[in-house]
């Protein structure tokens, strides 16, 4: 069990994004209850047993070095990426590995359903290219991707597995 401390922010995975919390106390009448505000501004009471596994969640994730972007938007999945681009690599147990961005189902257009993985997003930093992977056999890459970074030119590797999208950049 995590303990919270009163005034703290803490993260938390919901529906394949990063929100963050205000820990408020606990409720008066049930001290199974933890009073949060979202950062939106919305106060609830969350069930202990709810709250505490989104909030280890995105501590494995954050060990692990995967980014979630901090909404829906396509300007918070830019700046996901941007944060990937800008340190695409973390340190575990002594050995350098890549870190990546991670867009679950329900980003994808039509609604694609399951909370799996959708795009798994990673940078190699030598070839100055941002490699996009997915297992949806009819994916297409979003438009903004191409639009937002300077590209100078991709490539679209599919095979029986993912479809893999290189892209380029100045």
């Amino acid at each position: 069990m995590k303990k919270f401390e009163i005034g703290k922010t803490y993260d938390a995975v919901v529906q394949g994004e990063i929100w963050s919390f205000e820990y408020e106390g606990i409720d008066e009448d049930e001290e199974d209850v933890y009073i949060i505000t979202w950062m939106s501004g919305e106060c609830e009471g969350l069930h202990k047993s709810k709250i505490e596994p989104l909030v280890e969640e995105a501590e494995v994730l954050k060990a692990a070095g995967v980014i979630y972007p901090r909404g829906r938007s396509e300007e918070e999945q830019y700046k996901a990426i941007c944060l990937l681009i800008e340190q695409p690599t973390y340190f575990f147990v002594g050995e350098e590995v890549p870190k990546a961005v991670v867009l679950s189902d329900h980003y994808a257009p039509g609604g694609y359903k399951g909370e799996k993985d959708y795009l798994g997003i990673t940078y190699d930093k030598a070839q100055r290219m941002i490699v996009v992977t997915s297992r949806v056999p009819d994916i297409t890459l979003p438009n903004w991707i191409i639009e937002k970074f300077d590209v100078v030119g991709t490539m679209k590797i599919k095979d029986k597995d993912k479809i893999v999208w290189q892209i380029n950049l100045k």
